[in-house]
């Protein structure tokens, strides 16, 4: 039941912003999934998620600081980050457009923390300064590390 209203939402959505020619391919017309849309939201019960929690109840992350020097760097996003400093070897994650370096790299790759604090390894020509895309004039800092050795960055 629950796939289907979803599959309706999706639908309904997609039905809004693809031409209906598009639409048709899918299978249901443009007003069935208007209606579709409609049935799920007559049958569901009103949605009421009173006030958003004040920003002061919301405990503040509990951080330390690493045991080495780590430098935001900048890069381009969903680069894969390797496990070891080779092109060869098995991909453990992505980044994003801010990565911590430190510790020591090699073979044309430099270390870099992912976002479970594993580390893990890039290539030393994808990394760049830190450049903010919509505000050149933001710098970024490593302000900590979480619980599980993920990095928390400051950009201001």
């Amino acid at each position: 039941m629950r796939s289907r209203l979803v599959a309706a939402i999706t639908g309904a959505a997609l039905a809004a912003a693809v031409p209906a020619a598009h639409a048709q391919q899918s299978g249901f017309t443009p007003q069935q999934l208007d209606q579709m849309s409609k049935d799920r939201s007559d049958h569901s019960p009103p949605r009421n998620y009173g006030p958003p929690v004040p920003q002061s109840l919301v405990p503040a992350d509990q951080l330390h600081q690493p045991t080495e020097l780590l430098e935001c760097m900048g890069t381009t996003q969903w680069q894969p980050i390797h496990a070891a400093p080779s092109a060869a070897s098995r991909v453990i994650g992505r980044t994003l457009s801010q990565v911590a370096v430190g510790g020591p790299g090699g073979n044309g790759f430099s270390r870099v923390l992912n976002g479970a604090g594993r580390p893990g390894y890039v290539p030393t020509a994808a990394l760049v300064p830190y450049r903010n895309q919509f505000n050149p004039a933001l710098s970024c800092t490593v302000k900590g590390l979480r619980a599980n050795g993920a990095p928390v960055f400051a950009i201001k």
